[in-house]
């Protein structure tokens, strides 16, 4: 049994398997964890992050005795993505809205529905540092940080967070209203 050293990550293209056997004939491929990669022929296809193994067999024929079966274990890595704590404007002396956050970096035609990324997730935590004491000393203006930490899923690792701002703004002046019934 050997294992790969190669960095092969969740989302990585196909790509092929390469034994010979010192009989000349030909080797077929197999893999013991299906939910993890497949192989079509001598193309290994990653289909989660976790750990593949494939068999290489050599079934012998009249002329030659089959040969021993091999193992290869290869490592699939989760992928990098991007968690951005969302902006904002907030009213002056407003309280905090709720911090939101988006995805960057899916590969493999996922996205934040796709059963291969909702997977085990666990969804980041953000907030802000815009609180009841930043509200105090807030100007028109002025801007606070938003972020995120943490959160993972079955074939992604979070790597790079993006902060967000809110930006501090005037409150809109209600409209007027008219009382009829005073004016009469």
């Amino acid at each position: 049994v050997q294992t790969c050293a190669l960095p092969i990550f969740y989302g990585d293209a196909p790509f092929a398997l390469t034994a010979t056997a010192t009989s000349g004939l030909p080797v077929t491929y197999s893999v013991t964890t299906p939910t993890i990669c497949s192989v079509s022929g001598s193309t290994l296809t990653i289909l989660a992050s976790g750990t593949c193994y494939v068999t290489a067999a050599q079934a012998g024929n009249s002329n030659f005795d089959p040969a021993v079966n091999t193992s290869q274990i290869f490592g699939i890595s989760k992928a990098p993505l991007t968690v951005t704590a969302m902006s904002a404007n907030v009213g002056f002396r407003q309280p905090p809205p709720t911090v939101t956050y988006t995805y960057s970096g899916f590969v493999a035609c996922d996205t934040s529905s796709t059963s291969s990324f909702t997977s085990l997730l666990v969804p980041p935590v953000c907030a802000t540092v815009y609180d009841v004491v930043a509200q105090a000393s807030a100007t028109i203006g002025s801007t606070w940080r938003t972020y995120c930490t943490g959160g993972t899923t079955r074939n992604y690792v979070f790597t790079t967070y993006a902060d967000g701002l809110l930006t501090i703004v005037p409150i809109a002046p209600a409209a007027p209203t008219i009382d009829y019934a005073e004016a009469i």
